[in-house]
């Protein structure tokens, strides 16, 4: 919450939805952002579900909230990477005029204090510069390497493409980055780190789960008839 009140970005719309937790204090929260504000928070809204529905169904939520034209997602557990970042941001949009933007993610342990490393990798931030949708698909086709935590969206994507594919429960980046490519969407790269990534949320190995398995089952079972169908057209004369 404090890096999103910290932004120097003039005009912030901001959406918390929790999804459920037992110990979320709706009254808490609101206090704390109306105390700690700043004038370029134009509005502010805290959406507590009664009971917990899914990251997806969530993240939908907060974007029917939205009034923007460019969204950007939030974990509960990360941070933007500085106070500057969205102004940075909205102006790299601007300037690409571009549909959707990741950037990159920097990871730390789960106490947010000792740095880990940069994601994208190299090898995979350099197949994103290529902005090749075709190519980006079938590197996805062989794991995620777009995460939600770093990329934002345009409204405009978003009235083209709508939101998060809603049969998935807990991920939802890597079904839509795959989607996108597929159907031919740049996504644009942007080599700046404009999260701290917290290490051991829901994704992490030692957190794997049925749920996280059901979903992971679903992208693979529903993506791999269509990356065999480019493989074929690929080796066609």
């Amino acid at each position: 919450i404090d890096s999103v009140l910290m932004q120097t970005y003039p005009y912030i719309q901001y959406i918390i939805v929790d999804d459920g937790s037992s110990e979320f204090d709706r009254e808490e929260i609101h206090s704390y952002i109306e105390k700690n504000k700043n004038d370029n928070l134009i509005e502010f809204e805290i959406v507590a579900l009664s009971h917990n529905i899914g990251t997806v169904k969530a993240f939908n939520i907060a974007i029917k909230l939205s009034k923007g034209e460019f969204l950007f997602n939030l974990a509960s557990d990360d941070a933007f990477f500085d106070t500057d970042i969205l102004e940075d941001w909205v102006q790299e949009f601007l300037d690409r005029d571009a549909l959707i933007m990741t950037g990159q993610s920097a990871v730390y342990d789960i106490s947010l204090e000792n740095f880990k490393g940069f994601y994208p990798t190299k090898r995979e931030a350099a197949i994103l510069k290529r902005r090749c949708p075709d190519e980006v698909f079938r590197h996805l086709s062989k794991g995620n390497f777009i995460y939600g935590c770093c990329t934002a969206r345009s409204r405009k994507l978003i009235e083209q493409h709508g939101g998060y594919d809603e049969d998935y429960r807990i991920i939802e980046d890597y079904p839509l980055m795959l989607s996108l490519s597929r159907q031919g969407v740049v996504i644009d790269y942007w080599e700046h780190p404009v999260v701290k990534y917290r290490q051991g949320g829901i994704s992490s190995p030692d957190k794997f789960n049925s749920v996280y398995e059901k979903d992971s089952d679903l992208i693979f079972a529903s993506r791999k008839a269509p990356m065999a169908i480019v493989n074929t057209i690929r080796k066609s004369p």
